[in-house]
């Protein structure tokens, strides 16, 4: 890799991979279609000659593994550097804190630290409830009943933060608690390690892959149905109380809107003024969309 840099000025890569992904976003056509490498945090384990466990709850692993990855796959037509910090989506707190945007992104993602600390019953982890090499799992569960659709579209910050939040977390089972408090101290400073460790591999990224500002936001439906019913659950529901499904999906779309102009607009004037770009991403996960029939798809999409 090191004679691909000899032969070729990183920054003058660096120039390139940055056009060709900018015109692709503004829907302009490219010299030719970028891509990228998103790897499997087992994949990325085992190439690295580590345990996904250690890579998940070590930070100086996760440094030392996605430094040597983006070395590895810096190869020409690359447009986003392979990163993988392991983390599951955590989208409920997006919500849930939705009048506190800084906390709600910082919170976005689980941690295998996080899981340890907060002992959430969502997700399954390497080394933790799975064997040492296995992937992380996002199983989800029911933390809604179904008659609380009302609750939810009625009061859905105090709904998610002193009803789902405690029944997803055992740690913060018991809110205002010495416990609770606790729990959310330790979880608050493993999500500055965790930042600290991607921004690290941050560093050496930027040497040769563009960076755009990204935010992180939901899809109101994938959102009840990954965090608060679970899609077994939420495929019955769209049946059976239809009207309660469409309303509570417009309440957490009018709070979706309303965080997205509390975050996007710090993004445009950090994307102008520190990378010198107009282009801001932002990530949806779509899980559900694809379980739907088209009239549905069409009604609640």
């Amino acid at each position: 890799m090191s004679l691909y840099y000899e032969s070729k000025a990183s920054s003058q890569l660096l120039r390139e991979r940055k056009e060709r992904l900018e015109r692709a976003y503004l829907n302009k056509r490219p010299g030719r279609v970028p891509f990228t490498l998103f790897p499997s945090v087992a994949w990325a384990a085992k190439f690295a000659g580590v345990t996904a466990a250690d890579l998940c709850f070590r930070y100086d692993v996760m440094v030392d593994v996605g430094v040597k990855m983006v070395n590895a796959f810096n190869v020409d037509g690359v447009d986003s550097a392979p990163l993988f910090l392991p983390a599951l989506d955590l989208s409920l707190m997006i919500i849930a804190f939705a009048d506190y945007p800084d906390t709600a992104m910082n919170f976005s993602f689980l941690t295998g630290p996080m899981h340890d600390i907060l002992r959430d019953r969502y997700s399954r982890w390497p080394g933790r409830e799975l064997p040492p090499d296995a992937e992380p799992q996002f199983r989800g569960g029911e933390f809604m009943k179904p008659e609380e659709y009302r609750y939810l579209a009625e009061k859905p910050t105090e709904f998610l933060s002193e009803v789902v939040i405690p029944r997803v977390f055992e740690a913060l089972s018991k809110p205002s608690s010495p416990q609770a408090y606790t729990a959310w101290i330790k979880a608050g400073m493993e999500v500055q390690k965790y930042l600290d460790a991607s921004m690290r591999i941050g560093v050496e990224s930027s040497k040769a892959f563009p960076t755009f500002p990204m935010a992180f936001s939901v899809k109101p439906l994938d959102y009840i149905s990954d965090h608060l019913r679970h899609p077994t659950n939420i495929m019955v529901d769209l049946y059976r109380r239809p009207d309660e499904v469409m309303r509570a999906v417009e309440v957490i779309t009018d709070i979706t809107i309303k965080f997205q102009h509390k975050v996007i607009p710090p993004l445009v004037d950090m994307a102008q003024k520190v990378f010198g770009t107009p282009i801001v991403m932002a990530g949806f996960p779509l899980h559900l969309n694809s379980m739907l029939s088209p009239k549905m798809h069409n009604e609640y999409y």
